[in-house]
């Protein structure tokens, strides 16, 4: 009983945030996500972060969506990774660690969360966080763009019309047929320079 009072406060504040069929009050809108929040209501801990990340009905407090993003995070909710993931890749309420913040994106893309894979294809493109590899940098913006991210899918179609790779279907091809991490797979076969094409 008590998760679906918490959940009728969860919605309530979706109400008021988007003004569906009440008037929009984004601080009776964090007042609800808060009781949520409180009560282990993941969506709500990650909606609550945002409203401090934003400002939206509350002070902008970076540290206080900090606080609640991880809350959610402890919850595996993969928008809330990928949200912390991003703090951390910039040193936005925390210190900068790029390490934590690939962390964080991986199990968030592991989930299918397309930001996260954009993001985590950016950290192995430029090897920050994690140790330079073209390979995965390849593969997560291939699985960005199939998530229906669209900076990923904008940065393939650069590509693509640039000549720096081959046609995406075949990449797909490639994607599928590879799994195993120790393949020996000729960087040649994708036909681009992810380092390249970022110039």
């Amino acid at each position: 009983a008590e998760a679906g009072h918490s959940g009728a406060y969860c919605n309530m504040a979706n109400m008021y945030r988007e003004g569906r069929g009440v008037p929009e009050d984004l601080k009776l809108a964090a007042k609800c996500f808060e009781h949520a929040a409180q009560k282990d209501v993941a969506e709500a801990q990650f909606n609550l972060a945002l409203m401090y990340y934003h400002g939206h009905g509350v002070r902008e407090r970076a540290s206080v969506a900090v606080k609640w993003f991880s809350r959610a995070v402890e919850q595996d909710f993969s928008r809330a990774q990928f949200m912390l993931g991003f703090m951390y890749e910039n040193g936005e309420g925390v210190a900068k660690d790029e390490g934590e913040a690939a962390k964080l994106y991986s199990k968030a893309a592991a989930q299918e969360e397309p930001n996260s894979a954009f993001r985590l294809s950016l950290l192995y493109e430029d090897g920050r966080g994690v140790p330079y590899d073209a390979k995965k940098a390849k593969r997560w913006l291939i699985k960005a763009a199939d998530l229906g991210d669209e900076e990923a899918q904008e940065k393939l179609d650069e590509l693509h019309a640039a000549g720096k790779l081959r046609s995406k279907a075949d990449l797909r091809a490639l994607e599928g047929a590879g799994s195993g991490e120790d393949e020996d797979e000729d960087e040649d076969d994708w036909g681009i320079s992810v380092t390249d094409a970022s110039q």
